[in-house]
């Protein structure tokens, strides 16, 4: 069986997440000690184990209610106080998230969306740019495994959507924004953004109530015009400014799990 940790630098190409489980100390009668390690992946299976029965079942489930925002921690386990066990024993178990990174997906290949594009992995995004004009494609400049000649109708079936997912509406047109803004926003995810000046907004947001039934309320959770305001102009100024925006959405909603060590 090959030891977890040579697992994790795979989550970071798949864009995965996983929680590293390590105990690091015992008490009592247990299976396993000290130094022992398991590797749960989210949505998936595990890799090691920390001694099976009860005490994995615990940890097991614990890791999978962490998030890619979680931050290293410790809980204890006293076996002796769960139904039914006829342990003694109590063990300490350090949990910690690897992910690869928050998923970007830029929905429009042009000026500002390749600015984008070249920017974010650099800064942990993994990044998809999602434009299926050949035109787009023919001139790409940025990392061509990125660049997914997806049409915008069908854009929001290559999506993962999820607490670590950002998006970012700059399509050619009005219609194909609205159309977007319509799929996208009933979905999960941590961040959506349209580019557009204030008056395409309100163009486009109430279009996509009268026309398409869109619940208004929805319109709060989208940043429109996208980034943070300065007196940005060229598309890699405006790029920047969408970044520090998305930047400031992930850092902010990072959450730390409390220490259940007594």
């Amino acid at each position: 069986m090959k030891d977890v940790l040579n697992l994790l630098p795979s989550l970071q190409e798949k864009g995965e997440m996983g929680v590293l489980c390590l105990l690091i100390s015992t008490t009592g009668s247990m299976p396993r000690k000290a130094g022992a390690r398991m590797l749960v992946i989210a949505g998936g299976g595990t890799h090691g184990t920390v001694g099976g029965g009860r005490l994995e079942y615990l940890v097991t489930n614990d890791a999978r209610t962490l998030t890619a925002g979680s931050r290293p921690h410790t809980r204890r386990y006293n076996l002796r106080e769960e139904p039914g066990m006829q342990s003694d024993g109590s063990a300490d178990v350090y949990f910690e998230v690897f992910a690869g990174g928050p998923l970007l997906y830029i929905f429009g290949g042009g000026h500002i969306g390749r600015a984008l594009a070249g920017l974010a992995p650099a800064l942990g995004f993994s990044t998809r740019v999602i434009d299926p004009r050949p035109e787009i494609a023919a001139g790409w400049d940025a990392d061509p495994g990125i660049l997914l000649q997806t049409p915008f109708d069908e854009a929001a079936e290559v999506t993962r959507f999820g607490p670590d997912t950002y998006l970012l509406i700059t399509s050619p047109d009005h219609e194909t924004d609205e159309m977007l803004l319509v799929n996208l926003l009933p979905r999960e995810f941590a961040y959506l953004g349209m580019v557009a000046g204030r008056h395409k907004v309100a163009e486009i947001t109430r279009h996509a109530v009268e026309n398409h039934g869109l619940n208004p309320g929805l319109l709060e959770k989208a940043d429109m015009p996208a980034g943070i305001r300065f007196a940005a102009e060229t598309p890699g100024e405006i790029a920047i400014s969408i970044l520090a925006r998305m930047i400031d959405v992930k850092n902010s909603e990072k959450t730390e799990a409390p220490d259940l060590h007594p």
